[in-house]
């Protein structure tokens, strides 16, 4: 009688060992803070992590507007006053 060929052990899904980093949600009265915004519009960074990054207030920063590339929408986009 012929043998059947040994199984290979399956690869099990291992946990993660690194955690994703948190994202920090910038809510609508803190981003109301800076000056130029229109709060209805998407952002393209998030200011509160901006001003920690730049390591001044929120109401330092500036908001203009402009068109996403990619999706032809008009978008938040903040600098450093």
């Amino acid at each position: 009688m012929r043998q059947k060929p040994a199984k290979k052990p399956t690869k099990k899904a291992t946990a993660k060992t690194t955690s994703m980093a948190t994202t920090i949600r910038c809510p609508d009265s803190e981003r109301a803070k800076v000056p130029g915004i229109v709060v209805a519009l998407k952002d393209m960074e998030n200011p509160c992590v901006l001003a920690e990054m730049n390591g001044v207030p929120i109401t330092r920063l500036r908001a203009r507007q402009v068109i996403d590339g990619a999706t032809g929408r008009s978008v938040n986009t903040f600098r450093v006053e």
